[in-house]
């Protein structure tokens, strides 16, 4: 392997071309750091160039998660790398219908052309001095306050108080046991009625603010080892534990090493990806959507259906939701779903730019589009690889089916009829509110109550909680809680005051498994595809004869990261 002065500037080239110099274009030897073997499996080894390239390759995908520290975040993208090489050797790879990735062809058109356009201009990798005052600038991103490895188990249980006793019973005997020396992992996968009973009932590792305040409170306030008191809410009881607490860190270029490497290195290629596509847009005299207006567009309730649209492209509110599944990125989570979703429309904005607008991203190299295929081949591998093992569980599905059968029910449906009156003064809302118990027995009917103030009256009808709060979000308040034939109390929106009767309510119906087998799988997959990889990936790896040297990841991480080895 030769290194050239034209040749694209990673980490790794420019560490040649300072050491060795570039004599006239001619070729230098590629420096013995570039060779050194990370991790080795049957048939292929992960070199630091391997790594080097990778991350030239991705920065602009990365989603950074500043939880992951440097020396595991390397192990786990040396493994990815070797994961693909194995998965499209062989048998999974074959079986991904090519249907499947033309279906992403503008995913990966995009990708391609955007690093072919910034190809002509070089990023030089940082200095030490670069990263230093990169983190300066960016401490708060790299804070990591205390935080408690946090593990659970609830119970479901209504608000009777009969019921209410009997969960707290039963979690009070949990406890007593956990203090006695019982594992409480162990406990919560037999006992939990939560999700998380699939990992032990293990929630991660959290920092103040996670969890609702009443949760946190609990959490915040144990020691290393201790088990909580039952907590109740609406759902049912909760029982903590604090397996480990974990200090606050000072974040140092030494502590984070190739992981700052990995922040600068997006950062920079974001940046120069936006700088072209707006010079792009404003050469041609076309409307330019700085990252305000995308954040704003998405922060919209609901949001549009059309996000943007970029010459013959129109792109919808249901393909971000797609880039996110595929990104891996939980429904829960909404706080960092949302911020997920401000950084892949505004880099699939960009790219869109690029793409169709930039006279260079044409040049695009076919082994470039073969590669991005590839690796779009082996994500759809994975995936259909999970989710075979998942259907395959039929005990797993059954069990997920019957305690979450409200997630396979018919939707709980209200019809609805609402009056609304503009021009909503005091008087006339006094007016109203007077009126509700007239209207609620039966001295007066809504219709009639419109007539004698100037109103108009609409038929809702069908209605699920869903399709209500896009539609009328301040009804959700009443829709659901009132009996047939109940009145709701005035309420304002959109320049005029309402006055809500429910008319009927269909309450939900279960769905036998067999009828709803395939959503169970695809709910089951939703929630757990994170652990469903983490144990396949190891397997596979196991199985392969994956070995990583950790020294020598420690060593490439020092190199990336321009750190002294």
């Amino acid at each position: 392997m030769t290194l050239r002065c034209t040749v694209r500037a990673t980490a790794l080239a420019m560490i040649a071309l300072v050491s060795a110099g570039c004599d006239r274009g001619q070729p230098e030897p590629a420096p013995a750091a570039s060779d050194l073997v990370l991790a080795t499996f049957e048939g292929g080894a992960v070199t630091l160039a391997d790594l080097d390239d990778h991350l030239a390759r991705t920065a602009a995908d990365l989603t950074w998660d500043a939880e992951v520290g440097s020396p595991d975040r390397l192990e786990a993208l040396v493994e990815r790398i070797a994961l693909e090489r194995i998965v499209l050797a062989g048998p999974l790879a074959e079986a991904v219908p090519q249907a499947a990735v033309e279906a992403r062809v503008l995913d990966i058109e995009r990708r391609v052309a955007s690093r072919r356009a910034l190809a002509g201009e070089p990023l030089a990798p940082p200095t030490r001095r670069d990263l230093e005052t990169f983190l300066a600038e960016n401490r708060e991103r790299f804070d990591r306050p205390e935080r408690r490895r946090v593990f659970h188990i609830f119970m479901r249980s209504t608000a009777a108080s009969g019921e209410r006793a009997e969960i707290r019973a039963a979690l009070d005997d949990l406890a007593a046991r956990v203090g006695a020396g019982e594992s409480f992992a162990l406990l919560a996968r037999e006992h939990s009625e939560s999700e998380s009973r699939h990992r032990d009932g293990f929630l991660g590792e959290v920092e103040r603010g996670r969890f609702p305040a009443d949760f946190d409170r609990v959490v915040f306030s144990l020691g290393e080892g201790a088990v909580s008191r039952p907590v109740f809410t609406a759902d049912g009881g909760h029982l903590f534990f604090v397996a480990d607490v974990l200090p606050a860190r000072e974040p140092t270029v030494e502590g984070l090493g190739v992981l700052l490497y990995q922040a600068w290195l997006a950062e920079r290629q974001q940046a120069r990806l936006e700088a072209r596509a707006r010079a792009l847009l404003e050469a041609r005299g076309e409307a330019w959507l700085a990252a305000e207006d995308l954040d704003e567009i998405l922060a919209r309730e609901p949001p549009p259906v059309v996000l943007f649209e970029v010459g013959d492209v129109v792109f919808r509110r249901g393909e971000l939701g797609r880039l996110l599944r595929d990104a891996g990125v939980a429904e829960e989570a909404a706080d960092h779903r949302l911020e997920q979703a401000r950084q892949i429309l505004r880099r699939t904005y960009h790219q869109e730019v690029i793409r169709q607008y930039d006279t260079a991203a044409d040049l695009v190299a076919q082994d470039d589009l073969a590669r991005e295929r590839a690796r779009v081949t082996m994500e759809l591998a994975i995936e259909r690889a999970l989710r075979a093992a998942l259907a395959a569980d039929e005990e797993r599905l059954v069990d997920h089916h019957t305690r979450n059968q409200g997630r396979f029910s018919t939707p709980v449906r209200v019809w609805l009829t609402r009056a609304r009156f503009p021009d909503p003064d005091t008087a006339r809302v006094a007016a109203l509110e007077a009126s509700i118990d007239d209207l609620d027995g039966g001295v007066l009917t809504l219709e009639e109550l419109a007539t004698r103030y100037g109103g108009t009256v609409e038929t809702l009808a069908a209605r699920t909680a869903r399709r209500l709060r896009v539609e009328d979000p301040r009804a959700m308040r009443f829709a659901f809680a009132l009996a047939p034939g109940a009145h709701a109390p005035p309420y304002a929106t959109d320049g005029a005051v309402h006055v809500l009767r429910v008319d009927e309510r269909r309450d939900a119906e279960a769905a036998p498994f067999a009828s709803v087998r395939a959503a169970v799988v695809e709910d089951l997959y939703r929630q757990e595809s994170g652990d469903l990889y983490a144990v396949w990936s190891q397997e596979l790896l196991r199985e392969h004869r994956f070995a990583a040297d950790r020294e020598r990841l420690a060593r490439g991480a020092r190199l990336l990261a321009r750190l002294p080895s």
